[in-house]
């Protein structure tokens, strides 16, 4: 990362009525940005008359605020009025000193003032996140299942009259890391690549799992999701809840190094497991 980037900050916004660049469109200028730190929590509370102070029950973060200033040129006075109606949702993307993470947003009050028909805007914006987490750009896909290709020159592997390019990986284990600051959840495409599947399971331990008690025929695609607010079942598009092992556990992967393990009850040479996961933060 380059000094200039280190120097950079700007912020992005999506809606349904179009994108905003204020790092490509000099016209639209931030003036400050409140709220991409930490948040604020909420502490449940319990007293006891006989002693002193407090006992916390339980807490929890509460919904993310963020507080925008801007200047815009007053060709941009419809626009603005549009893209920030109170209510309106959009995804809100902030690059600070070179580190990119997005947060999806509802407008909870907007203001475009402007004194004089001939004077630039001042747009002030109260953004209420409901996810409180910032996330990560990148989703971090890959195939945990994938073949392993084989070094083939200078170096020729010969079994019988045949040549080995690349091998199947069995030892159905792989480094897992979440690099963000909270617990995350992950989403799995398996899919019945080269013929049928029965019963496959994915897991973190002997009783930390998820399996799924179903015949996959081959290029068949079985979607499942233990991301908060969006878990799901799905063969081929349609819901398979219920045919989930009762003992399964929508897990999730607190930050740091793991080992994920996949298997099938037979037919486990034919899976193709493509993993996504998307590290979350407190802040930016």
């Amino acid at each position: 990362m380059n000094e200039t980037a280190n120097k950079t900050a700007y912020v992005i916004f999506e809606t349904a009525h179009g994108v905003i660049n204020t790092h490509d469109s000099r016209d639209i200028r931030v003036l400050s940005l409140d709220g991409i730190g930490t948040t604020t929590a909420s502490m449940e509370t319990s007293s006891n008359p006989y002693e002193p102070g407090d006992v916390i029950l339980g807490t929890r973060q509460n919904s993310r605020i963020i507080g925008i200033q801007m200047t815009a040129l007053s060709a941009y006075r419809s626009r603005l009025i549009r893209m920030f109606t109170p209510g309106q949702e959009g995804r809100l993307t902030v690059n600070w000193g070179g580190n990119m993470r997005y947060i999806d947003y509802a407008v909870q009050d907007s203001e475009v003032i402007q004194e004089t028909i001939a004077r630039q805007l001042t747009v002030n914006l109260t953004l209420l996140c409901p996810d409180v987490f910032f996330n990560d750009m990148n989703d971090f896909g890959e195939n945990i299942a994938a073949e392993v290709p084989m070094i083939m020159f200078p170096n020729l592997w010969y079994i019988g009259d045949s040549v080995v390019t690349d091998f199947k990986r069995f030892e159905s284990a792989v480094a897992l890391e979440n690099t963000g600051d909270v617990p995350i959840g992950l989403r799995f495409t398996i899919r019945a690549a080269r013929g049928s599947v029965l019963n496959p399971v994915v897991y973190l331990s002997e009783t930390v799992y998820f399996r799924v008690y179903i015949q996959m025929s081959a290029n068949d695609a079985l979607e499942i999701s233990t991301v908060r607010r969006d878990k799901y079942v799905r063969l081929n598009g349609k819901s398979i809840l219920n045919r989930t092992d009762m003992t399964s556990t929508f897990f999730a992967i607190e930050p740091g190094t793991h080992k994920l393990y996949y298997g099938a009850e037979d037919g486990m040479e034919n899976l193709e497991i493509y993993l996504y996961r998307r590290p979350q933060y407190w802040g930016v």
